[in-house]
């Protein structure tokens, strides 16, 4: 399929489009695969793409702000699963820019079963969990919540898939409370969406202690924190919570059992049996996996657990973001998304180098750095400017006329299998039936027909593995849609 060329507004020289390959040099013959700029194109060139400052944002995250109430079928047409999750210790936070939590594996390996995208929502508040899913901002919640029957009378509780006990957490070093009545003059202070807050209720009430409403954007572990500093006397935590946290706080100890056994669940929609059943199915059949994932993150909880280095302490995504943010901003691109291309090309290892000689954090091939302009690739700074750089060219060749988004998408698949694979794609999806200007749920479809060699043996390129291009966007995308909700743009 023909491209428009498009050139920069910055520099002479073109942009020719990822599916119109030219050489390198006349030294090496033509690779079809490799989007090329002519050898003496200044490394330092610019490639005007968009406004750098949440434009590609927006485009790429568009989809996190259209409501939809549907049911399990829906979320299958869509290839995703929103899922409602809260940035803490058990639910969900990133460790060495990778997504971790206890709820968010639960819920991954739920959507693993079902062929579905996890896109994770992170609301600022813990009392728009509800709300947000009732209003069709996500699909299900997954953020350790427990059952209750006010939260019953308005969402569909799964099967459980954790029970945990609520505890009481006090400074260390104080006579501990053994009774609800030794708390006769104290203060309490948890969030007043919480369940704790509902059963201390009458408890407040009949023994004399006060409730305290701590912000909802306070997340539990900052409460037990908080105590552990002397900020605040006394709060309440989940067992599985109190345990993690203070394995790495000296400060605090757990003391008085509140409730115990109490259920913890997905929560869907009402209106929603079909994903509520899947979710009863999969919480049934699957012990063993709920099982490792419970021993990985409560068994031996430790000072130096992940979600004690995990984004919240280190502020960054790895020690590679400011030559990441360098180059993003030179081509006007966002920083979060090649980071999280570079993750998914070598976990963040500057000295990875792969089977067919693709080389360092965005396993740049030799000859693709050379035609960009880079004799050595190996170098990290090197290596970062020329899979940003070839990124960027990749994005400008695809017509300007599609819409931002799935030029981005065209061009993450083009960077995984070669432009003229995602050229085929298109063209069998257009003949599918299927829209050849959009990725998810059309192209990426088509993209799959590349591996039967019955197909492959008519299309101009031949044979493809497409389930490869088909991860590599969806990983990158639902990477780049958690790190951009904790990593915000600055305004």
């Amino acid at each position: 399929m023909r491209t428009r060329r498009r050139q920069s507004p910055l520099s002479s020289w073109a942009l020719f489009g990822a599916c119109l390959a030219t050489a390198a040099s006349a030294a090496e013959p033509s690779d079809p695969e490799i989007a090329q700029v002519a050898p003496t194109a200044p490394p330092e060139a610019q490639v005007a793409i968009e406004d750098e400052a949440g434009a590609m944002e927006a485009a790429l995250t568009a989809h996190k702000d259209e409501l939809s109430t549907g049911d399990l079928a829906d979320l299958k047409r869509r290839g995703s699963i929103r899922v409602l999750v809260r940035n803490n210790a058990t639910s969900f936070f990133l460790y060495k820019g990778v997504q971790q939590g206890f709820d968010f594996e639960v819920i991954k390996a739920f959507a693993a079963k079902h062929k579905l995208r996890v896109d994770t929502v992170v609301p600022e508040q813990a009392s728009d969990l509800i709300p947000w899913l009732l209003e069709g901002r996500a699909d299900v919640i997954a953020a350790g919540m427990s059952v209750t029957p006010e939260r019953s009378a308005r969402v569909a509780f799964s099967k459980p898939y954790l029970a945990v006990d609520e505890v009481l957490v006090q400074p260390a070093g104080q006579p501990p409370v053994r009774t609800v009545a030794e708390l006769a003059g104290r203060s309490v202070h948890v969030r007043r969406s919480s369940s704790y807050r509902a059963r201390l209720e009458p408890l407040a009430a009949q023994h004399g202690f006060t409730l305290v409403d701590a912000p909802e954007d306070v997340e539990t572990e900052e409460l037990i924190a908080q105590v552990a500093s002397g900020a605040i006397p006394l709060t309440v935590a989940d067992s599985t919570i109190a345990a993690v946290e203070l394995a790495a706080t000296k400060g605090a100890v757990a003391t008085l059992v509140l409730e115990r056994a109490v259920p913890v669940a997905c929560a869907t929609r009402p209106s929603n049996p079909e994903l509520r059943a899947a979710l009863d199915a999969f919480v049934r059949s699957n012990p063993g996996t709920i099982a490792r994932l419970h021993r990985k993150y409560f068994a031996r909880p430790s000072k130096n657990a992940p979600a004690q280095h995990d984004v919240r302490a280190t502020g960054a995504i790895s020690k590679w973001d400011p030559l990441i943010k360098k180059y993003a901003a030179r081509y006007g691109i966002d920083w979060r998304l090649m980071a999280a291309q570079a993750y998914q090309e070598s976990f963040f290892d500057e000295h990875a180098e792969s089977w067919c000689g693709a080389l360092g954090l965005f396993q740049v091939m030799p000859k693709t750095g050379r035609a960009l302009g880079f004799h050595d690739v190996r170098p990290p700074e090197k290596n970062v400017h020329a899979g940003i750089k070839y990124m960027a060219q990749l994005i400008a060749g695809f017509e300007p006329e599609l819409p931002f988004k799935h030029r981005v998408r065209f061009a993450l698949a083009s960077y995984n299998a070669g432009p003229h694979h995602v050229a085929d794609a298109r063209a069998l999806a257009k003949e599918m039936g299927l829209d050849p200007n959009k990725w998810f749920g059309n192209v990426e479809k088509a993209m799959l027909r590349l591996e039967d060699p019955k197909v492959a043996r008519r299309m101009p390129h031949g044979y493809c593995r497409g389930s490869e291009p088909v991860k590599y966007v969806s990983d990158i995308q639902s990477r780049y849609d958690n790190w951009a909700s904790v990593f915000p743009l600055p305004q």
